[in-house]
C-alpha cells in the first residue's frame, strides 16, 4: 500500500509505507513566473518538460516534482523602474509613427 500525503506548506511529502510509518523526502517546488497569454496546452508542455529536465539533471521521481506557474500581467511587471505595460504601449506608438522602410533591390 502506498499513499502520498502533502505535509506542511508544500515542502515535504510523506509516503505511507504500509507499516504504520511514514518515509519523509524532500520535494522540489519549481516556480515559473511568466507573462499571461499562454494556452493550456503550452502550460502542460512546460510542466512536462520542466519536470523531465529536473529528473534528468537531479534525479528523483517525476511524481515528486511540483511545478507552479505564476502568470503576471504586464501591468504587474516592472522593468527598469517602469511598468512593462507602459513600455509596451510606448513601443507600439513609436512603431506606428515610423513610415515603412522601402527595401532596396539587393536586400531582401
Amino acid at each position: 500500500m502506498s499513499t502520498s500525503v502533502q505535509a506542511g506548506a508544500g515542502c515535504v511529502i510523506r509516503r505511507w509505507t504500509g507499516r504504520n510509518t511514514f518515509k519523509r523526502r524532500a520535494m522540489p517546488v519549481i516556480t515559473v513566473a511568466m507573462r499571461t497569454g499562454r494556452t493550456i496546452d503550452q502550460k502542460r508542455e512546460l510542466v512536462r518538460r520542466v519536470t523531465d529536465a529536473f529528473v534528468e539533471t537531479c534525479g528523483g521521481e517525476a511524481d515528486g516534482v511540483w511545478v507552479e506557474i505564476v502568470e503576471i500581467p504586464a501591468e504587474h511587471w516592472g522593468i527598469g523602474g517602469r511598468l512593462q505595460s507602459d513600455l509596451l504601449a510606448e513601443a507600439a506608438v513609436a512603431a506606428d509613427s515610423f513610415p515603412a522602410r522601402e527595401r532596396s533591390p539587393d536586400h531582401s
